[in-house]
């Protein structure tokens, strides 16, 4: 009976850290917004993000789509024929959200991250409760990494504090490999990064329990992981694949339950995972955008990335096959199994010929934590029975040494705000005129209009005005980068046919600097419709 209360006392108290944790995750990551609303005035209103506006403001447009009562979204960032079929389930959701209750798109999409993060985080709990129940100190450690946790990244932060610079450790620059990072900063990632979680869980929970049930579950969520984040569907699939082969070989024969509990699952997924190929193939627009080269840099950057975490995880696999105390850690054996499948998968997936290899990257975090955190606690017992220190001293010292890049990424934030400029040039606050000219267009154009101007200002009218902008985005755009030449040549009389160079653009609004050196007055082709002191809208004729 003592014991009983002794291990109910423990069970409790692991709660409590597991919640305590989940609030300092959730109030962190909203504190640089929380900051920016602070410091709006009707003059002067934070855009809702701090790092990467570009492509936050992406994801905005087409929730702001889907709250003007659209379920198919358009690529607004460009004015180039398109199919226009996509549809994302996770912004229909905030978009209706928004369009029921009035709530701001940008106010709605942090709460969404908070929401889900919340749920992201409980649920990587329980799936670490599940994969380690013989060891409290290891869930603790392997739950705080995977809550707050990054890699060396701060060791070179002089260098990347004021820039995104892609040849630094991921840590330092993409937000999407680790949880608190994917919290600061979208909750499409957060989102994602649950689904990818929930698959791999209810198909672990499937092959113990031999349960179709929970392997149907696990096509549900990737089902809507097709859909939301499509090619994370090859991450989950390359994982179990691996697992399953690996286990195979083990054991001298494939388990049939096992393939037939994958195939279901697998086919309760193509729909939305064909829809996007359909899209791929058939959208011409569509296809422009998956091409857009995102590739991974030398391994050394997820090497120093992760840091720690990967160096015990390491450490974890080498100890399954050497210590029966460790191994006692674990529910069974093919749960480490399949944790070193994951990393070793993803790490493969990240370097296979593609455009997005990069992008795979996400959600690896989770088994390099669970495997970390195991070994963290064991070199902490391992270090108590010898020298007698405290088994908490040595986890506690990694978790130290894993923080720091997460809480610069704050600093930078809270600067980017404070200066009113991020690392893409991307203004984190919006003027009196620029709400003024979104205002106009809101109330004066029609759906089927274009407009065309400063690409820095270009990139919030999809959002703002549900328009379509000739140039916006520097992935969503075709061509970005001969577009903004252009533009830029065009502010600086460069171009020899001013007219015909509108004309080829598609749009049918000019929004420019009313101060400017491009002409001493509009040309007979541009009709000023609208002005205030810092832009001036001309109707293209």
């Amino acid at each position: 009976m003592p014991m009983s209360n002794e291990h109910a006392a423990t069970e409790r108290s692991e709660r409590i850290a597991i919640w305590v944790l989940i609030a300092i995750a959730s109030i962190l990551s909203t504190a640089p917004d929380l900051y920016g609303w602070s410091l709006s005035r009707p003059d002067h209103v934070y855009v809702g993000a701090s790092y990467n506006i570009d492509d936050s403001y992406v994801y905005m447009a087409w929730a702001r789509q889907a709250a003007d009562g659209h379920f198919f979204a358009k690529n607004l960032f460009t004015t180039a024929p398109q199919l226009g079929r996509q549809f994302n389930l996770y912004f229909l959701l905030i978009g209706n959200l928004c369009r029921l209750t009035h709530l701001p798109l940008v106010k709605a999409l942090l709460l969404a991250r908070v929401v889900f993060g919340v749920a992201l985080l409980w649920l990587i709990s329980r799936f670490i409760a599940w994969s380690l129940p013989g060891s409290a100190r290891a869930r603790l450690t392997a739950f705080a990494l995977s809550a707050v946790g990054t890699g060396l990244g701060w060791i070179y932060y002089a260098k990347w504090l004021n820039k995104n610079n892609s040849v630094f450790p991921v840590d330092s620059w993409q937000p999407e490999a680790f949880t608190f990072l994917s919290m600061l900063m979208s909750s499409l990632f957060v989102v994602s990064t649950l689904l990818i979680v929930a698959c791999i869980f209810f198909l672990l929970r499937a092959e113990e329990k031999d349960s179709m049930r929970d392997a149907v579950f696990a096509g549900l969520c990737a089902l809507l992981l097709g859909n939301i984040h499509s090619y994370d569907v090859l991450h989950v699939g390359a994982v179990w694949g691996l697992y399953l082969l690996v286990k195979g070989i083990a054991k001298g024969k494939l388990d049939r339950g096992d393939i037939l509990r994958a195939v279901v699952a697998g086919a309760i997924c193509v729909p939305t995972v064909a829809y996007q190929y359909f899209l791929f193939k058939k959208d011409p627009i569509f296809h422009a955008r998956a091409e857009v080269l995102t590739l991974s840099y030398e391994f050394i950057t997820y090497v120093l990335g992760y840091g720690l975490t990967l160096f015990f995880a390491i450490e974890a696999v080498v100890l399954m096959g050497r210590s029966k105390r460790f191994a006692a850690f674990w529910r069974n054996e093919q749960v480490p199994l399949m944790l070193t499948c994951w990393v070793v998968a993803v790490f493969a997936l990240v370097y296979i010929p593609s455009s997005f290899q990069r992008k795979m990257i996400m959600g690896v975090h989770i088994p390099l934590c669970l495997l970390a955190g195991a070994a963290a606690a064991y070199l902490g017992n391992s270090l108590a029975s010898r020298y007698k220190v405290s088994a908490g001293f040595a986890p506690l010292l990694f978790l130290l040494l894993s923080v720091p890049t997460s809480l610069i990424w704050i600093a930078r934030d809270v600067r980017h705000i404070r200066n009113g400029d991020s690392e893409t040039q991307s203004p984190t606050y919006l003027t009196a005129d620029d709400l003024r000219v979104f205002d106009w267009i809101n109330h004066n154009t029609k759906p089927s209009d274009a407009f065309v101007g400063y690409p820095s200002q270009m990139l919030f009218v999809p959002a703002y005005c549900d328009r379509r902008v000739w140039c916006g985005h520097w992935g969503e755009t075709p061509d970005y980068p001969t577009k903004v030449r252009e533009t830029i040549k065009f502010s600086k009389n460069e171009i020899l046919d001013p007219r015909h160079f509108l004309e080829t653009t598609g749009a049918t609004y000019l929004v420019w600097p009313s101060v400017t050196d491009t002409f001493t007055s509009p040309p007979d082709y541009l009709v000023p419709v609208y002005g205030n002191a810092s832009y001036t809208i001309y109707r293209i004729l």
